[in-house]
């Protein structure tokens, strides 16, 4: 999954994207299609299925993870089932025909026995056995949490009839364990040199919360001073997960003026941490011996106040957006601001469903220990819009 991600200070022209998305000719008929020869329907197909994913797992032990007192364990047992936290819908391309059916499961090809549902610390909700179907080139797969993250890899590795396996991966809420992947033994060593060695793409998710931002905000006015008022906080795309997939395109809905003012404070206390985060993977790749050739990027998105993101209804997407919107206002009043905030409501800026992506390469210019010096808005990042 690499990133074209370019890096400019001029204005490029302004495209204003859908904030919902819509598959873009999902509703044209082509009547003369089954007139087609097979190999030429084949690789429309193929073409219509040609999209990238995020999808999100949680691997659970068929035991638990967990001691009397709550904590979870250091080494979990090594029998793990793949939750799935919502429930990843066939592409509508499965049921036109026979034979589009037999293309999905070859274009998808791992398909990997999971639950649907989500589970909390005392209570499970994830009894509906299913099965995800899954493209090891084109999705990637996110890893909410690393426990039982190498028995998962070779689970999906036995289920790949080509025997790729895991090629991209995603990582939320990392640990800061400097052993964190650290295998017990020889054999778990080999085990983890296996599942390293096949990984093309690593992407670390960074989250927010309106509330995050706004604690970030009125503390920073609180030293003194007032500030800018931070009129783009739309501009953030909002992280949901769908069936669908996402596209990739330039973010040209802001200026520069308004990455630096998002980066300035507001963002940038979480880089420190995510570069320490890039430094312990590259250990662990060093310590292990494995040279692979892998495309590092890192990926922000805002997340609901309670941090569902598993719902992707449209109405309730744009209530949701109102509701953020609403809550910041709220949360920012009485701050003191420097200058005029002469924005019309009729001109914030367009909200979108998706994520941004930077390079690695972002992170190199990151100060050590001042992290109110950080300034990526020279970095224009790349906008994956979530297809709904």
């Amino acid at each position: 999954m690499g990133s074209c991600i370019s890096k400019s200070n001029t204005e490029a022209p302004r495209k204003r994207p859908d904030l919902l998305n819509p598959l873009p000719g999902r509703n044209a008929t082509f009547t003369e299609f089954p007139k087609l020869p097979t190999e030429i329907r084949c690789m429309i197909w193929e073409q219509a299925l040609s999209y990238e994913r995020l999808i999100p797992v949680d691997i659970l032990s068929l035991a638990s993870n967990f001691n009397r007192n709550g904590h979870r364990l250091r080494h979990p047992h090594p029998n793990c089932v793949t939750l799935i936290p919502q429930r990843f819908r066939l592409d509508p391309v499965f049921h036109a025909t026979r034979e589009s059916r037999s293309i999905v499961f070859e274009v998808h090809r791992v398909h990997l026995p999971c639950c649907y549902g989500y589970s909390n610390l005392f209570k499970d909700k994830f009894r509906q056995k299913a099965m995800i179907y899954i493209n090891p080139e084109l999705d990637t797969i996110e890893i909410k949490d690393t426990f039982g993250f190498v028995d998962f890899a070779h689970r999906f590795w036995f289920y790949d009839p080509r025997k790729v396996g895991l090629r991209n991966v995603a990582f939320r809420d990392f640990n800061d364990d400097e052993d964190f992947f650290a295998p017990h033994n020889e054999a778990g060593e080999a085990r983890l040199q296996q599942v390293l060695s096949r990984i093309r793409n690593v992407m670390f998710i960074l989250t927010v919360t309106p509330g995050t931002l706004a604690h970030r905000y009125i503390h920073r006015d609180s030293r003194g001073g007032g500030y800018t008022r931070l009129k783009d906080f739309r501009a953030l795309p909002l992280l949901k997960y769908t069936s669908l997939g996402f596209s990739r395109q330039q973010d040209h809905r802001f200026t520069t003026d308004t990455m630096r003012q998002l980066w300035s404070g507001l963002l940038s206390p979480d880089l420190i941490t995510l570069k320490e985060t890039f430094s312990r993977w590259k250990r662990l790749l060093a310590s292990l011996e494995v040279k692979t050739s892998c495309d590092y990027t890192f990926s922000y998105g805002t997340i609901a106040w309670k941090d569902d993101v598993r719902h992707t209804d449209m109405t309730r997407i744009l209530r949701e957006v109102e509701k953020n919107a609403l809550r910041w206002e709220e949360l920012c009043a009485g701050l003191k601001y420097v200058g005029e905030d002469t924005q019309q409501p009729g001109h914030a800026t367009q909200p979108v469903v998706g994520f941004w992506v930077f390079p690695e390469e972002a992170l190199g210019r990151l100060p050590q220990e001042d992290w109110r010096a950080i300034d990526l808005s020279v970095y224009r990042p790349q906008l994956c819009l979530s297809y709904l």
